[in-house]
């Protein structure tokens, strides 16, 4: 939720269950820090071509 790209997260429950624990992540005080720290585990993919202007400044 605090990713400035992500305007709907969305749950992929299949139970109730799995609804609970998604529903019990919004308890979690994610941190920039944290989120740093989680994001530097995964390459940041290409820019999307619709986009590529974007990031070029064009």
């Amino acid at each position: 939720m605090a990713h400035p790209a992500i305007t709907a997260p969305i749950i992929g429950a299949r139970n109730v269950e799995q609804l609970q624990q998604s529903l019990a992540a919004l308890d979690v005080k994610m941190t920039p820090e944290w989120r740093a720290e989680i994001s530097a585990l995964s390459i940041e993919p290409p820019p999307a071509t619709d986009r590529l202007e974007e990031r070029l400044g064009g």
